[in-house]
């Protein structure tokens, strides 16, 4: 409820909604992302903000999470708000992969995946993340299988010890 899980579409939603309610009661300096919340749904007052929240979403964190993808809307038009918070996002994800890779001690480059809706956001999250590594042995690549073909991979693993990766990259 009140952090952790950073860079996540939770944590993405969470501060799009922290600085609505900054720009609603001018604490901010409202940027396009005001108007299109407003607009997008349909809140005559800022305050229904809360009742979608609490009432029609019943604080669930996978229905709140879903605001992430109008960070990366808003980002798209230049809102300069959503782009920030996607840098923090990848500042956020890079310090965990930084984490690891120095907990672990490794010798060699490292390869580092990813996969979720936060990297729908493309460039706005991929290159300020790519950024951060870049004085490490890190070296950031794109998903060779989708997630369903790894859950399958971590499935089948009691089964069998040589599965064909190529064969699963049509899942």
């Amino acid at each position: 409820i009140f952090g952790g899980d950073e860079g996540s579409g939770y944590w993405l939603a969470s501060n799009l909604l922290r600085h609505f309610t900054r720009q609603s009661d001018n604490r901010e300096k409202r940027t396009f992302l005001y108007n299109y919340l407003k607009e997008k749904y349909n809140w005559e007052d800022d305050s229904q903000m809360l009742d979608m929240i609490i009432n029609e979403f019943n604080e669930d964190r996978t229905k709140i999470a879903s605001l992430s993808l109008d960070v990366s809307y808003c980002a798209n038009l230049g809102d300069e708000i959503c782009l920030q918070i996607l840098k923090e996002a990848a500042k956020e994800l890079s310090d965990i992969i930084i984490a690891v890779y120095n907990k672990l001690e490794f010798k060699s480059t490292v390869k580092v995946s990813y996969s979720g809706g936060v990297f729908k956001s493309g460039k706005y999250i991929l290159e300020p993340l790519k950024e951060n590594l870049k004085c490490y042995d890190i070296e950031l690549v794109e998903p060779i299988l989708s997630p369903g073909a790894g859950a399958v991979i971590l499935a089948m693993k009691n089964y069998q010890d040589n599965l064909p990766i190529e064969k699963l990259k049509l899942i």
